[in-house]
C-alpha cells in the first residue's frame, strides 16, 4: 500500500502547530488516513456554534421518549437508553451495518459533543416537565396536575 502526501493550506495566525497528512492513493482499498500533527497548538479552540432549531427539536422528541426516567436522565445516560438510542437511528436513517458502529448524537449534529450543553438541554426539558422539581412536593404536584400534554412541552424547548 503506498501513501500520498496531503496538503493543507495555513491560516494566517501564530500557531506553530503543522500536520502531516498520509492519504493512500487507493481510498477505496484503505479507507483510513493518518495526520500526524508537532508543536502546541497556540490558539483556543474555535467557538462552538449553536445547534439549529430544528435539531434541537428532534432532540427534545427524543428525550421525550424517555418519559419518567427523565427525571434523573443525565448525557451520560441517554447512550444507555434503548428507545433514546433507536430513536437517533429512526431519526437519521442509520444503519449500524452499514457504517459499523451504533449511532451517537455528534452523529446528529457536533454541538451535542459538549456533555455541558447537552446537560442544560435536559434541564431545560426537565423544568419545564417537571415545574415543581422532582422531589417529593414536585411528585405530588405531577400526579395531581394532568401533565399528559408533553408534546406542548416539547415544542415550547425547541422554540428557545
Amino acid at each position: 500500500m503506498k501513501l500520498k502526501r496531503g496538503v493543507m493550506q495555513k491560516w494566517a495566525s501564530g500557531c506553530s502547530a503543522t500536520f502531516q497528512i498520509f492519504v493512500p492513493h487507493d481510498i477505496t482499498a484503505c479507507s483510513r488516513i493518518v495526520i500526524l500533527c508537532r508543536n502546541p497548538h497556540s490558539h483556543p479552540p474555535p467557538v462552538p456554534g449553536k445547534t439549529p432549531p430544528a435539531l434541537k427539536g428532534i432532540f427534545f422528541d427524543l428525550l421525550s421518549l424517555l418519559k419518567w426516567k427523565l427525571a434523573d436522565t443525565t448525557p451520560c445516560r441517554i447512550f444507555l437508553d434503548t428507545a433514546f438510542i433507536e430513536g437517533l437511528q429512526q431519526a437519521l436513517s442509520w444503519d449500524p451495518v452499514h457504517y459499523g458502529r451504533n449511532v451517537t448524537l455528534p452523529d446528529l449534529h457536533p454541538s451535542f459533543a459538549n456533555l455541558d450543553h447537552m446537560r442544560r438541554l435536559i434541564n431545560t426539558m426537565r423544568k419545564d416537565y417537571y415545574p415543581r422539581g422532582t422531589g417529593y412536593d414536585g411528585m405530588y404536584y405531577f400526579t395531581h396536575f394532568n401533565i399528559a400534554n408533553a408534546d406542548r412541552i416539547t415544542r415550547r424547548c425547541a422554540s428557545r
